[in-house]
């Protein structure tokens, strides 16, 4: 998920870091389109939409305002592996992709509504060397690593 698409991807509202907090906010845009986003180079990313601007919302801090989208940067549900991102636009999206990851899934196999986002998903974040790592990097995105240890 490091890479980026031509077509439309990025719908929101989409799960961000708060600006002023840095825990999860809402990022709505002042339009009712997706964001299309394409890639400009191995690691260098650039919007396809001309505004990337819209609203920020914090569930915590409550703060409100003006916000201009950096994607995937400012993804809540990111975490890196190997020098590259994997990013959900949502809590939702991210259990998914945990659940195929930790199942061990073969991207060339996936079938119906979430095979846009599962197929997707970089071989590094896949590897069974690492789906253990990359599934506590999940887990601690997703508060589940807390929820165990206070067991």
């Amino acid at each position: 998920m490091t890479e980026l698409y031509e077509y439309p991807l990025l719908v929101a509202p989409l799960s961000i870091r708060c600006p002023a907090c840095g825990l999860e906010a809402r990022f709505e845009t002042g339009h009712s389109h997706a964001l299309p986003v394409r890639r400009a180079g191995k690691r260098h990313f650039e919007a396809g939409a001309p505004d990337w601007s819209g609203e920020v919302r914090c569930l915590s801090c409550t703060k409100m305002g003006r916000h201009e989208l950096s994607w995937p940067e400012d993804s809540y549900y990111a975490i890196e592996h190997g020098g590259q991102t994997l990013w959900a636009l949502d809590r939702e999206m991210m259990v998914l992709i945990r659940r195929f990851v930790a199942a061990g899934a073969d991207r060339s196999r996936v079938q119906g509504e979430n095979r846009r986002i599962l197929s997707r998903i970089p071989a590094l974040f896949l590897d069974a060397k690492s789906r253990d790592e990359v599934v506590r990097k999940i887990d601690k995105v997703l508060g589940l690593d807390r929820a165990v240890a206070r067991r």
